[in-house]
């Protein structure tokens, strides 16, 4: 199977690994990390995102089996300890932290009586603004950084 080959690929084969949303759910990130690290080449990259910022723990990371969320000095520590190196991290979905962030901690504040309501499925027409809110931050990203956001992007490289 293509999982069996790539655990007996040599190390240092790949030039990216991506970890999209993956080390939130680990009880040892940084060992997850050494990992990651061990089967890059000598100037591959690993690119990872994770949710942003303990305060906005909800119950859809306790549905979603997080163990934590991170702030850019975490993962940057975390990728440090595993032998990698941050060239770049910035904080995304940042356009929608304002609401986002609100209603968590009114949530937290008001706790619904009964735990929190299944939503269901977003209806096509909201889903389709909060595309187009998300989507738009591409355009800043390539030239700056957010301060904050719902979540942390970050691209290491192995330390020399």
């Amino acid at each position: 199977t293509k999982v069996e080959e790539l655990k007996h690929r040599a190390d240092g084969t790949w030039d990216v690994i991506t970890a999209f949303d993956v080390i939130e759910h680990l009880d040892h990130p940084i060992e997850a990390l050494r990992a990651l690290r061990s089967h890059l080449t000598w100037d591959g990259q690993v690119v990872i995102t994770v949710p942003a910022f303990q305060f906005l723990w909800s119950h859809h990371d306790e549905l979603n089996h997080h163990k934590r969320r991170y702030t850019a000095t975490l993962l940057d520590a975390h990728l440090r300890e595993a032998g990698l190196r941050v060239e770049w991290h910035s904080y995304f979905n940042s356009f929608l932290f304002p609401p986002i962030a609100a209603v968590r901690l009114l949530r937290t504040v008001f706790p619904a009586k009964g735990g929190e309501p299944d939503l269901g499925e977003t209806p096509a027409p909201i889903n389709a603004l909060l595309d187009t809110v998300f989507s738009a931050e591409r355009f800043v990203l390539s030239r700056a950084r957010f301060p904050f956001g719902v979540s942390l992007i970050a691209l290491a490289r192995p330390m020399p």
